[in-house]
């Protein structure tokens, strides 16, 4: 078995398994915006250099909070990017991002993994003596945008354990740096445009998808509810406006792949509260 470590996880996802502390009501840090470092955890197992040969091999890059906040801004980031990332495997299959259970750790994500690829190796030379597997888990996370009130993430992930397919999902996430806690829409939506957000949502969808005003979302190969548009709860802040994701088999079938829309900061002007800490200064909030 060849190992490679590329990075022992910092010390706060020891701490993962423990609830997350309350953090203050604090302002966020003026002027520029946090500092943060790229974490790589690397393993493989099996003769992954060998065409044929069975191989198994788990990557997690993900970017951490080294400073510009207050430290417990910082530790209670920095503890739920860990989760988040530890937590992929649970997200492709469940397609449920924000309270999918998972390992607490990268490195038991890891753990995880190989086990089932041994297992699955010793059903196969059961069964099939000749068959080989070789198996795939990347997740890498990016910084969308970063300044000084918010810190927006996209965890992008890849996973082949056998099938007719890849599986693929992309996981968005935004922390209020003046909090540490992960932004909803309700915490940027002003009370009542939510039905106005959704018409602009769809707007851009149709665009994306080029989907005429004369076709419903069914006809056009759709799973909406009742052929009603609904944005996702998949969403993050850039610097162009907000972005949302559909991941593969929540509202198309697989061969449709991802559907990304940006709805831009210029025409959510009226539907944010005042209070966002999102929007720039250009949208007059």
């Amino acid at each position: 078995m060849r190992e490679v470590l590329a990075l022992a996880l910092f010390g706060v996802a020891g701490c993962a398994q423990a609830s997350a502390p309350a953090v203050p009501e604090l302002q966020p840090m003026a002027g520029a915006p946090p500092a943060f470092e790229l974490r790589t955890v690397e393993r493989s197992e099996g003769d992954c250099a060998a065409e044929g040969a069975a191989c198994a091999h788990f990557l997690a890059r993900f970017p951490v909070l080294t400073g510009g906040v207050r430290p417990a801004v910082q530790e209670a980031v920095n503890r739920s990017i860990v989760e988040l990332v530890a937590s992929g495997a649970a997200l492709i299959e469940g397609g449920e991002q924000k309270d999918a259970p998972g390992p607490a750790t990268v490195e038991a994500a890891a753990a995880e993994f190989f086990a089932a690829w041994t297992e699955a190796g010793a059903e196969l030379a059961e069964d099939a003596p000749k068959a080989y597997h070789r198996w795939a888990d990347e997740r890498r996370m990016e910084v969308l945008h970063a300044d000084h009130r918010v810190l927006s993430v996209e965890l992008l992930l890849y996973a082949f354990t056998g099938g007719a397919h890849p599986n693929t999902f992309a996981a968005l996430e935004t922390f209020d740096l003046a909090t540490g806690r992960p932004l909803a829409l309700e915490d940027l939506v002003a009370a009542g445009a939510g039905p106005r957000l959704e018409v602009l949502g769809e707007r851009w969808f149709r665009k994306e998808r080029e989907i005429p005003e004369t076709e419903s979302l069914e006809e056009a190969g759709f799973w909406f509810e009742n052929d009603r548009f609904h944005l996702p709860d998949n969403f993050a802040v850039t610097g162009d406006g907000l972005v949302f994701v559909f991941n593969p088999y929540e509202v198309a079938p697989y061969v449709f792949g991802p559907t990304r829309i940006t709805l831009p900061w210029t025409e959510l002007q009226g539907l944010l509260l005042p209070s966002a800490p999102v929007a720039p200064a250009s949208v007059g909030l």
